[in-house]
C-alpha cells in the first residue's frame, strides 16, 4: 500500500510516523488568536538556536542511519531544517487566508507548504506491509511510531527506558546527558492549562461576545453552534468521515483524528466530488465565522494574556521545570 499524501505530511513533521499523535500541551484551543505574544508561550514554546538545532539534527540522522545498517536496514538521513519561530496552524485573522482555504482542513493539500523531502519515503512505498512494519519497529521502536523530540533540539520523550528505536538511540547518542521526559510528570499541569482555556470562554467579558457570533452564524445560515471552536470541529469530523478516519472529539474544546490503515488492499482515497463540495462548504461556514467574530478576537486575547499572567504565578515552580527540561540540548 502506497503511504497517502496526509501520511507524508505527518512523516515529514514526525520522522516516518504512518499514524501521528504530537502530543504535548497547548497554549489555546481557539483558532483565531496570536499565541506568539502570549505570557505561557515562554514556557511552553522557548526560542531555538537554528544554527546548533540544525546541527544536533544533522548528528541524529547519521546516527540513525548507522543504527539502521546494523539492522540490516537502509536508512538516508533527512536534511536539516529551521524550526518554525512561530507554531504553525491558520491564522483566521487573516480573511485573505481564510477565503482560499478556509481553516485549513480539507484545503490541506491546497496551501503552500514548505514540505521536508524525505528520501526514504520511495523506500517505503515499496515495501510490503510486513517489511514495512519491521523498518518501522527498527526506526522507531516498539511502537513503531514516531520519533518524538522536542523543539528540533532532539531532546527525548516519552517514558525512561521505553523501546524507542533507532531515532531514540541517536539520541541519547547526541544528547548523552538529556532527561527523557515523562509527560504523566506534568499531568497535572497540561490539566490545569485546560482548565484556564474555560475559564478564558466563560469570563463575563467574553461570554456575550460568543452569544452575539452565534446569533450571526445562525443569521448567515451556519445555527446550532454555541462553542467559539464548532464550526472548525464540525468541519474536521466531515473531513475524518470522508477519508475513512475516527474522529475523537476532546473534553476542552479540541478533537484528535487518527488515520488508521484498512485492514486489507490499498487505501481508498476520497471521492473528489465530496472533497470539492466539502472544501467549499469548509470556506463559505469559515468565512461566515471570521466576519461573526468582529470585537471577540481583540477581547479574547486581552482576556487570554491576563489570565495566563496569573496562570504563571500560580504554576511558576511547574512551568519553569517544564521549561527547563524541554530546553535541554537547546
Amino acid at each position: 500500500m502506497k503511504v497517502t499524501h496526509l501520511a507524508r505530511a505527518a512523516v515529514a513533521a514526525c520522522a516516518l510516523a504512518l499514524v501521528a499523535a504530537c502530543s504535548g500541551p497547548t497554549s489555546s484551543p481557539d483558532p483565531g488568536g496570536d499565541p506568539t505574544s502570549r505570557p505561557l508561550d515562554a514556557y511552553l514554546n522557548p526560542p531555538v538556536d537554528q544554527q546548533k538545532s540544525m546541527a544536533d539534527q544533522q548528528k541524529i540522522e547519521e546516527a540513525v542511519a548507522r543504527c539502521m545498517k546494523d539492522q540490516g536496514f537502509d536508512y538516508t538521513p533527512r536534511p536539516a531544517v529551521e524550526q518554525p519561530d512561530e507554531p504553525m496552524g491558520p491564522n483566521l485573522t487573516d480573511r485573505g487566508w481564510v477565503e482560499k482555504y478556509g481553516y485549513g482542513i480539507s484545503t490541506r493539500d491546497e496551501q503552500p507548504m514548505e514540505e521536508q523531502d524525505d528520501p526514504n519515503m520511495d523506500r517505503l512505498d515499496k515495501m510490503t506491509e510486513k517489511q514495512r512494519e519491521a523498518y518501522l519497529k527498527a526506526l522507531h521502536g516498539k511502537g513503531g511510531g514516531m520519533s518524538r523530540t522536542v523543539g528540533g533540539g532532539g531532546m527525548p520523550m516519552g517514558q525512561p527506558g521505553e523501546d524507542s528505536g533507532c531515532y531514540g538511540k541517536a539520541q541519547q547518542e547526541v544528547f548523552p546527558d538529556a532527561k527523557p521526559i515523562d509527560f504523566e510528570e506534568f499531568q497535572g499541569l497540561f490539566e490545569a492549562m485546560a482548565k484556564l482555556d474555560d475559564q478564558v470562554q466563560s469570563d463575563p467579558r467574553i461570554t456575550p461576545l460568543v452569544a452575539d457570533w452565534a446569533g450571526c452564524l445562525a443569521g448567515a445560515g451556519f445555527g446550532g453552534f454555541s462553542k467559539i471552536n464548532e464550526p472548525e470541529q464540525s468541519i474536521q469530523k466531515k473531513w475524518a468521515d470522508l477519508n475513512g478516519w475516527k474522529y475523537q472529539e476532546g473534553e476542552n474544546g479540541g478533537g484528535s483524528v487518527t488515520m488508521a490503515r484498512p485492514a486489507q488492499g490499498e487505501a481508498k482515497a476520497p471521492d473528489p466530488e465530496k472533497v470539492a463540495e466539502l472544501r467549499a462548504a469548509e470556506i463559505k461556514l469559515a468565512l461566515a465565522d471570521v466576519d461573526c467574530r468582529k470585537d471577540y478576537t481583540g477581547t479574547y486575547e486581552n482576556v487570554r494574556r491576563e489570565l495566563e499572567q496569573r496562570f504563571i504565578e500560580e504554576h511558576r515552580a511547574e512551568l519553569e521545570r517544564y521549561r527547563d527540561l524541554i530546553n535541554q540540548g537547546r
